[in-house]
């Protein structure tokens, strides 16, 4: 299922409690107001493994909660590989509009799969880019679908590029193999626990922390519903769970950025 997110603008406080603005061709869906000129700027380019329930502005809730200021934003839609996103522009536009500490690039499960090449081709154009810009290029490893190894493939990416890794598949991997269930019933999208997880990989990735002790609660309501957020809105993470997600998730950062 591909749920089309033209652009998502996250520029709410890291400490604020409010909703998230987002924006769909130019129409403000609902906000929460921040301008904070002393937090840690994110820029995320991607698709719906990234923005499913609101993942970026969950790593800034997490961080916020830490005492950490995050500012993200999505550029994106649903479904887009890498080649698409520099195709397109939009993507290169915003590393170019704002200043960023880091920019996240998520590559297309099946063009990782498939197209590794290609990816690294389209990724090292962005890392060129984002290094002009004055930022860090983060690649955002994402969780396996079938039986391809994406880590070690992400991790061979963030070496050719001197980028630094979001180990997310790593400890999705190890979390499964405790009996964590992070997909949704579509079995491809996260479910809660699973951009959670994601949010507290961001964090450590950002920076250099571990996420333990990180808020878990994300009680929020929506003016207009999608599917793609409705584990944000209507599921609950248990206090156990979220300790579990929080330690896997700083030893894999650590595992993998030392």
């Amino acid at each position: 299922m591909k749920r089309f997110l033209l652009v998502a603008l996250f520029t709410g406080a890291a400490f604020a409690q409010g909703t998230i603005e987002i924006r769909r061709s130019g129409k403000v869906v609902a906000t929460d107001h921040d301008r904070s000129t002393d937090a840690v700027r994110v820029l995320f380019i991607g698709n719906s493994l990234t923005f499913w329930n609101e993942m970026p502005w969950m790593t800034r809730r997490v961080s916020g909660s830490l005492g950490s200021k995050l500012v993200t934003e999505f550029s994106g839609a649903g479904g887009a590989t890498l080649r698409q996103h520099w195709e397109r522009g939009a993507a290169l536009r915003a590393i170019k509009q704002r200043r960023w500490d880091f920019v996240v690039l998520q590559a297309q499960t099946s063009e990782m799969s498939t197209r590794p090449e290609e990816t690294t081709n389209y990724a090292r154009l962005f890392d060129r880019e984002i290094d002009r810009a004055g930022a860090k290029t983060v690649i955002f490893a994402t969780w396996r679908i079938g039986n391809t190894d994406l880590t070690a493939r992400y991790v061979a990416l963030a070496h050719d590029l001197d980028a630094a890794l979001a180990p997310i598949g790593s400890a999705w991997e190890t979390l499964q193999r405790n009996g964590l269930d992070l997909l949704d019933p579509g079995g491809i999208h996260p479910n809660l626990r699973g951009s959670y997880l994601s949010a507290c990989v961001f964090y450590a990735t950002f920076f250099g922390k571990s996420p333990e002790g990180a808020t878990h609660s994300f009680e929020t309501k929506f003016d207009i519903p999608e599917s793609y957020r409705h584990d944000l809105e209507y599921d609950r993470i248990d206090a156990a769970t979220a300790e579990s997600i929080q330690r896997t998730a700083w030893k894999a950062v650590q595992a993998f950025n030392r």
